[in-house]
């Protein structure tokens, strides 16, 4: 069975934030780097990082390694949808399975990709997903059968439509933690507190 690779989104503008807030440290490092190690530690082939507004900077924390491909996106002003669609796009031949994920989701850690993966069985139309504050939503792990779809998402639209249209057949796993994401100082405050 061919592997599942990772697009990790870090392409917004942070507007909320006032500045590039995956640069803020996370556990004494960059947010965005910690996020990478994280999916590093997991069994994904290859990790995409789509960036885009500060590109530069964002590029600049990044490892060199050879299962990070970085992806400058252009049109990230055009929205989610976009930075989605830009991922989907660079995914290698044969991949069986794309996992989406977003960088500000300070839980994220290696133990729930690896736990997707594990649920996920290689079927093209398989849909892996996680439930927090009563919805489903990324990280989400996508089958091949997916992936024109979502390469041809436009503007804001993520990916909530086409796990609706995926139904009962979408393996669920809860991950309330996935509730928290960090978008203003006031969040980092609030996150660095509870820890």
């Amino acid at each position: 069975m061919a592997g599942v690779e990772a697009i990790l989104l870090a392409a917004g503008q942070s507007a909320r934030f006032g500045g590039p807030k995956l640069l803020a440290q996370l556990d004494r490092e960059p947010l965005l780097r910690r996020q990478v190690d994280e999916l590093l530690s997991a069994p994904v082939e290859r990790l995409l990082v789509v960036i885009g507004a500060f590109a530069r900077e964002y590029r600049a924390c990044l490892p060199i390694n050879t299962r990070v491909e970085i992806i400058e996106h252009a049109g990230w002003a055009a929205g989610l949808g976009s930075s989605i669609a830009a991922g989907f796009r660079q995914l290698a031949p044969g991949t069986n399975g794309a996992l989406i994920v977003l960088a500000d989701q300070p839980a994220l850690r290696a133990g729930l990709i690896t736990e997707m993966i594990g649920r996920f069985d290689g079927e093209p139309d398989a849909v892996v997903a996680c439930r927090y504050a009563g919805v489903l939503g990324p990280p989400t792990l996508f089958g091949r059968a997916w992936f024109p779809a979502l390469g041809g998402l436009r503007g804001e639209e993520g990916a909530r439509r086409i796990l609706k249209e995926a139904g009962p057949q979408v393996r669920i796993i809860d991950w309330p933690e996935g509730a928290f994401d960090l978008d203003t100082p006031e969040d980092w405050e609030r996150w660095a507190s509870s820890g």
